[in-house]
């Protein structure tokens, strides 16, 4: 019997993104150099790093050559506010998901469906690699719809391609929706031994008939 933890581990394995140790880390991020702009003017105290969904406990926070402690974390939309606003400098390191267990639970919910169990803890054994490959073709649609937006950009001679990644993402859930109809499949035809006599084969002696003279 497989628990909720233990499917969103599994699927958080197939994504690869795994909390500890953890699969998504940002060692020295500029906030004077983020894709929000500078942050640092002398005056401002509220910040936002470029990954959201910080694992908790993990944020450090290096302002003006000194690590401080933010007075206010929101783990799930990546921001912190500083009491004192930096003037020179502000780097961030922090470990991060793609997802948060809400959103496993969500795309979890979706392969309990798909298989036809309400309850995470009834699903048979043979079934639950068939919900884990739904929940993971799922999660890899969230993350197609995430980078829609992306284009091809070129500029001073040089190309920075990101279309692609979308494709790229539901290419995954193809592949893992398959899966998952696969390994359904298998489970209703016995892992292919549906054709199997329903007793065993065996040899059926009979007395031989005479006729009485």
């Amino acid at each position: 019997m497989a628990t909720l933890s233990d499917v969103i581990l599994e699927v958080r394995t197939m994504i690869d993104d795994i909390s500890s140790p953890a699969s998504n880390f940002i060692r020295k991020e500029n906030l004077r150099q983020s894709v929000n702009g500078d942050q640092v003017d002398g005056s401002n105290k509220d910040f936002i790093i470029n990954h959201k969904r910080i694992i908790t406990s993990t944020l450090v926070v290096t302002a003006d050559g000194a690590i401080v402690t933010p007075s206010a974390i929101d783990y799930s939309r990546g921001l912190f506010t500083l009491s004192s606003a930096p003037t020179t400098t502000l780097f961030v390191k922090y470990d991060y998901n793609h997802l948060t267990d809400a959103e496993i639970t969500e795309h979890i919910s979706d392969g309990q469906r798909f298989v036809g169990y309400e309850t995470i803890t009834d699903v048979p054994f043979g079934l639950l690699t068939a919900l884990e490959h739904k929940a993971t073709a799922d999660a890899f649609e969230q993350f197609a719809a995430r980078t829609a937006q992306l284009f091809d950009a070129s500029a001073g001679g040089k190309t920075l391609s990101k279309a692609s990644i979308k494709s790229h993402y539901l290419e995954l859930a193809k592949y893992h929706h398959s899966k998952a109809e696969d390994e359904r499949t298998a489970y209703y035809q016995r892992q292919g031994r549906r054709d199997a006599p329903s007793y065993g084969a065996f040899a059926i002696k009979q007395s031989p008939f005479t006729p009485r003279r």
